[in-house]
Order: structure tokens, then C-alpha cells, then sequence
């Protein structure tokens, strides 16, 4: 049985503590090719995407749904001010698809503040950034859940 105080325990514990580390998560650096893109968005619900992987500054996002976006017949003539037949210009790069500055979780916030953007903001997945928005890893639903289970059950 789950108490207060173990829940309690459970949202004290630090974003970095649980997060996937980087090697375990999915980028690409600004100018990665579309089609390099798509291989890994395929492969996974979403890519991160870093201005380099010297810096690694988080500074986007590309999902499935983004994705299912562009391909739609439904999708507006623009998306993200690029027009819809540009997208698939073999000379696109990340940065010319990705969703800016996606909402992110500091290395020191704890699960309550994880959850609370979560919940807010509608998303499954929020990247761990540090100093200057260096990416970390990720905090994603499943994170979530394995360690509280791993933890408190």
C-alpha cells in the first residue's frame, strides 16, 4: 500500500536522479537532414534537437505528431512558417521543422514540479536541462512510473 508520506518521497526526488541520461535519449544536432529526421522519428515518438553536439543547447523538438502534421492532407498551407511543400525539400534541416524552445524541466526540479508541467503543458516527455539549456536526458511518463514502482512497490 502507497502511503502519503511515500508519495511525498516519490515527488521530492530530483529531475536528474531519474531521468534517461543522454545516451539513452534521442537528438540531433540543428542541421541534421529531414530525411535523417524522419529514419528516427519513425524509430521513436520524438527527437530532441540540439543547436551542436559540442554545446548540445537544447533549442527544439520533432514529433510524431508534428509529423502527422505535415504529412496531413488537412495541414494548413503553412506550418511553422515554412509552406507545406517546402517541408519535404530534400535541403530541410531539423531546424527548419522543429517545434522552438519546447517546454523543459531544470536539472534540480523535483517529480512534483515534473509533474505539474506534465500536466499543464500536455506533454509526455520534458527534457532535463542544465546550465545555459545544456540537454541532460529525459524525464518521460514511463520514467515516471518505472521509478515509482521500482521505489515504492
Amino acid at each position: 500500500m502507497i502511503t502519503m508520506s511515500g508519495l511525498e518521497e516519490f515527488y521530492n526526488i530530483k529531475a536528474v536522479e531519474i531521468m534517461n541520461p543522454i545516451w539513452n535519449s534521442l537528438y540531433v544536432p540543428s542541421n541534421a537532414r529531414w530525411d535523417e529526421v524522419i529514419l528516427l522519428t519513425s524509430l521513436h515518438t520524438h527527437v530532441w534537437v540540439v543547436n551542436d553536439l559540442k554545446n548540445m543547447e537544447l533549442i527544439g523538438i520533432i514529433t510524431e505528431h508534428d509529423l502527422l502534421q505535415i504529412m496531413s492532407p488537412e495541414m494548413k498551407e503553412r506550418f511553422f512558417g515554412v509552406r507545406k511543400k517546402a517541408v519535404f525539400d530534400k535541403g530541410n534541416t531539423a531546424y527548419d521543422v522543429m517545434t522552438h524552445n519546447p517546454i523543459t524541466c531544470r536539472c534540480e526540479d523535483n517529480v512534483k514540479d515534473v509533474l505539474k508541467k506534465m500536466m499543464t503543458f500536455n506533454v509526455r516527455n520534458l527534457p532535463v536541462v542544465c546550465d545555459e539549456n545544456k540537454f541532460l536526458g529525459e524525464v518521460s511518463i514511463q520514467t515516471l512510473l518505472k521509478n515509482f514502482k521500482h521505489r515504492f512497490m
